[in-house]
């Protein structure tokens, strides 16, 4: 039978990638400590009990086994006063390093730390340790995000990168974890257009409805009364079994008039006025269509316990297509960055 490794190699592996990075040019030790007195010489095994440097210039022993005799502990206490011994198990990787960043007596440590960019769209990246080796960490742009946690998963090259030139040192034990792009079961609709016939228009073809455009809709054929009456609709299409007229036009009495007989006979009118921005005119289109959908930040699907969250304003509906997925309706431009995050989230983006 194999003898499983001592926890002292499995410590020194987790921390030889993070030591080595935060503590440039500071590796860990592979020489055994050596405390020498006038009548006695004691060495300690560097596989079982791996030896780091601090940022203040001391000496951090890992005891990951808890296995040091209390009269060894007595003699380091004695002779190498700039020694801290950290007797925790790495097994629960999370509690290890919380205890050895401790000991390390870094100028700040933060757990659970959160970084935000952007407003709208807005990344929000949350790391289990946030490190400051000094108190010019901060105004050098030299802070490192450390995640050890495997659930936690991985934050994608690009993100990291971005953060790399925000002044965020992006650490990960293991960066392969859960980084796949899945399967898009959603689908984000960034308009930008300026345009309110290009506003309607894509927000009729993100629900799959096919318009007819510029068509008269006779109102009187003056069979009986002599008079015939027309109204003109920019746009017609059924929905739910009613027929839904839109117009693009200024809010007159005569419109009015003519629009207030439409609906009279049936018609679900809905007027789009010159001043009605991407919000008033989502609200008025999807209403008119019977599609519930909620404005505000929405957080774009994915695993809660992975480290990047992405909101970003608009119109949050069901897709008409009994998938389950959802459909986003935003005017925020989707840059690569935040087109990628999506995807991650299970987003494919289309811009309109």
């Amino acid at each position: 039978m194999t003898a499983s490794p001592p926890l002292g190699s499995e410590a020194l592996r987790l921390t030889d990638t993070v030591w080595s990075r935060i503590m440039a040019g500071e590796e860990t030790r592979r020489t055994p400590l050596r405390v020498e007195g006038g009548n006695f010489s004691l060495s300690l095994d560097p596989e079982r009990y791996p030896l780091l440097p601090a940022a203040d210039g001391g000496k951090i022993l890992i005891d990951a086994e808890g296995a040091l005799p209390p009269y060894v502990k007595e003699i380091l206490r004695e002779k190498e006063p700039d020694l801290r011994i950290v007797a925790e198990a790495p097994g629960n990787v999370r509690r290890f390093f919380s205890a050895l960043l401790g000991a390390a007596r870094f100028y700040s440590v933060e757990e659970d730390f959160t970084v935000q960019l952007g407003t709208d769209p807005k990344v929000t990246v949350t790391s289990d340790f946030k490190i400051e080796k000094n108190q010019e960490s901060l105004m050098n742009n030299d802070i490192f995000l450390v995640n050890v946690s495997r659930d936690r998963g991985g934050v994608p090259p690009s993100l990291a990168a971005r953060l790399e030139r925000e002044g965020f040192h992006v650490i990960e034990l293991f960066p392969d974890s859960r980084t796949a792009t899945p399967a898009a079961r959603h689908v984000l609709y960034s308009i930008t257009s300026e345009n309110q016939q290009g506003i309607v228009d894509a927000i009729l073809a993100a629900f799959s409805f096919t318009p007819l455009r510029d068509r008269n809709i006779q109102l009187d054929d003056g069979s009986m009364s002599g008079v015939s009456l027309s109204v003109r609709a920019d746009r017609i299409l059924e929905a739910d079994g009613k027929t839904v007229l839109l117009s693009f036009s200024d809010a007159d009495p005569v419109q009015y008039t003519l629009f207030r007989l439409l609906q009279l006979k049936g018609y679900r009118v809905v007027t789009i006025h010159p001043a009605d921005d991407f919000r008033k005119i989502a609200e008025k289109v999807l209403s008119a269509l019977n599609i519930s959908a909620s404005f505000g930040m929405h957080h774009l699907g994915g695993l809660p316990e992975t480290p990047v969250d992405v909101q970003m304003s608009g119109f949050l509906a069901r897709t008409r297509d009994g998938s389950g997925g959802n459909t986003l309706l935003t005017n925020v431009g989707i840059d690569s960055l935040i087109r990628e995050m999506a995807g991650f989230k299970g987003y494919s983006v289309i811009d309109r």
